[in-house]
């Protein structure tokens, strides 16, 4: 009797623990921060429009605005703020700092290239004058990320290769692609970051005039609602 009291006893104890880790497991995620940075460069002649990226960072916040996910990811996504132009009087440091959620999601839609300094980004009011106010090093929003806590994750996701020549911005070739690469080891090197490019070396990023999106933030949104799932 003794021996099957202790097994009774043994079951109760298992039972109990499958419980607990059963619903530990089955906690829904911690909400994401989503930031949204880009340029259309509409008004802007010396750089080429953009119209198509800045259109997909708005479907992406109308998205998580307009309730575009259900269950557990029905919040998922927080949205920290209507997307933001990318300019070069804007504090985008502070979009990227000011997000208390255990994971940051940065959108960045703007062009980008690449000159003897490194990879860059241009503002929505840059001009063609190859003077640092008008470039922002991709080093720099590294650099920022790296000085987020060690324990926060986070996914930068850029758009920046839209653009595969301009002659005024001296630019024969796009190799904002293959300078990305060559900071893998400083990407490694921060904790908790995952970088995805719109593009590799030698490609570049494709906009669509039926979904009115660029190519890549449009695969994007679609996963984002689900469609990675049925993959």
């Amino acid at each position: 009797r003794r021996t099957q009291i202790g097994a009774a006893w043994i079951c109760l104890l298992l039972l109990t623990a499958l419980f607990i880790w059963a619903s530990t497991w089955l906690q829904p995620p911690r909400p994401v921060g989503l930031v949204l940075l880009g340029a259309g460069y509409q008004e802007n002649l010396a750089i080429e429009e953009n119209v198509y990226g800045w259109q997909s960072l708005q479907d992406l916040a109308n998205l998580v605005r307009g309730d575009g996910f259900s269950g557990w990811s029905k919040n998922l996504l927080q949205l920290r703020s209507e997307p933001v132009q990318w300019r070069t009087d804007t504090p985008w440091q502070k979009a990227l700092e000011n997000c208390p959620e255990q994971t940051l999601m940065a959108v960045l839609a703007v062009h980008g290239g690449a000159d003897g300094q490194g990879a860059y980004l241009l503002p929505h009011n840059a001009s063609a004058n190859n003077a640092a106010v008008n470039r922002i090093r991709l080093e720099e929003v590294l650099d920022l990320l790296a000085r987020l806590p060690a324990e926060k994750h986070k996914v930068l996701f850029l758009d920046c290769t839209a653009v595969s020549a301009n002659w005024q911005l001296g630019m024969l070739r796009n190799e904002f692609a293959r300078e990305l690469t060559e900071l893998t080891p400083q990407i490694e090197a921060i904790d908790n970051l995952v970088v995805i490019s719109a593009s590799a070396p030698d490609q570049r990023s494709w906009s669509c005039r039926e979904y009115r999106r660029t190519i890549f933030l449009h695969y994007v949104i679609e996963g984002l609602k689900g469609a990675a799932r049925d993959l």
